[in-house]
């Protein structure tokens, strides 16, 4: 009978080889195999699994390009599929994605994409909803940039239905005027 360890051990192999017949020649990856077409949060999910498995995708930079043709606008928001039209949680995996593939390279997200201050402002500007809040907070933490001065906060007061739209108080640096979450970035 095999330890666990051996059975993880020869598990990992065929786990990464599985994810990697996922990626299409764009560089993104299906759901599953039966999936006509790959997405950005598929995409996302895949590169994040395959780092904790000690694997990496088939041509990163494909990857980065697939990735970055699902931006929309100059608000640097991204869409799931190229059907689809830009979202915060499209954009949250957008963002998660490159930093995924940014840390294969030793480097924060920004280096590989420095729009993502803007993707991170079009996600706060937009978010409605716990869910969706999440998902911002996921890819600023993802990102490795600074969480906006009262953010947590004002997303705290908000899910607690304490807070109205706007933000209170001004925050630093920032206009007297409340803006609401545009206000945090």
């Amino acid at each position: 009978m095999q330890s666990e360890s051996n059975h993880q051990d020869g598990l990992e192999p065929d786990s990464i080889a599985f994810l990697r017949r996922l990626q299409s020649s764009d560089g993104g990856f299906r759901e599953d195999p039966e999936a006509p077409l790959p997405s950005v949060a598929s995409t996302n999910m895949a590169l994040r699994a395959l780092r904790l498995l000690g694997g990496a995708p088939d041509h990163p930079s494909r990857t980065l390009a697939f990735v970055c043709e699902h931006a929309r606008s100059e608000a640097a928001a991204f869409a799931n599929t190229d059907n689809d039209a830009p979202s915060v949680k499209a954009s949250a995996m957008a963002v998660m994605a490159i930093a995924e593939l940014a840390s294969l390279q030793g480097v924060q997200a920004p280096a590989l994409l420095p729009s993502v201050q803007q993707t991170i402002d079009f996600m706060y500007a937009q978010a409605n909803g716990p869910v969706e809040y999440y998902f911002v907070l996921a890819a600023v933490h993802a990102s490795g940039l600074p969480m906006a001065p009262g953010a947590t906060w004002y997303f705290t007061q908000v899910l607690a239905g304490q807070s109205s739209s706007s933000p209170p108080l001004p925050l630093p640096g920032r206009s007297s005027a409340p803006c609401g979450p545009a206000c945090l970035l």
